[in-house]
């Protein structure tokens, strides 16, 4: 079992950007998952399973931060994260990797209020007002829901930071952008990505 569960396949590629860093675009399928007609009349259908299901996401992808550590000094994201090594419950662990983690996502997670050229990289030309293309800023949702179309709305307390896992952002402590893919059209925009980056 992994941090997003169990993983049945999965496919990635190893990219560099301008300054010559490695990163990873990838698709991970998790063992059990639904086809999308299934996955959205279920949501719909099965109140308990909907609540089930935001309670995973909810755990494994995060659309806020932790505000209280907002106006403090900040953990430096250096500082040594959780280990399983260290003899302490569950509950302990948990508390210092959410701690960590938020520490490390307040530094690394935030996308730059004054945006930069990327966020306008295949924008059109001539408009006078073109959106970032990663939607940033964001809406806040106040509570993760389930939508009329079945699509699930996770919780965001801030505007303008990407997606991210604790575990990831304590073990790597870099940027990372994750999602779960709910519809066929996101599914399908995700494929074309990741396979242009494979192909380049």
């Amino acid at each position: 079992m992994g941090i997003l569960g169990q993983v049945a396949n999965h496919f990635g590629v190893v990219e560099t950007n301008g300054r010559g860093m490695l990163h990873l675009h990838a698709l991970v399928w998790l063992t059990g998952n639904l086809a999308f007609a299934t996955l959205r009349d279920r949501l719909l259908q099965d109140s308990c399973f909907a609540a089930r299901m935001i309670r995973y996401l909810e755990a494994v992808i995060m659309q806020s931060v932790d505000l209280d550590i907002a106006g403090h000094s900040r953990p430096s994201a250096a500082d040594v994260p959780p280990s399983t090594k260290n003899s302490e419950t569950d509950h302990e662990f948990h508390v210092r990797l959410s701690t960590d983690s938020n520490a490390v996502a307040w530094k690394k997670q935030m996308h730059s209020r004054n945006h930069n050229a990327t966020c306008f990289k295949y924008g059109q030309k001539g408009l006078d007002k073109v959106p970032c293309r990663f939607g940033m800023p964001r809406d806040l949702v106040s509570a993760s829901t389930v939508d009329e179309l079945g699509v699930i709305h996770l919780a965001r307390n801030h505007g303008w930071v990407n997606p991210w896992n604790p575990a990831i952002a304590s073990c790597v402590r870099s940027n990372q952008d994750i999602s779960w893919i709910p519809t066929v059209a996101k599914a399908l925009s995700l494929i074309y990505y990741v396979t242009n980056y494979a192909t380049k």
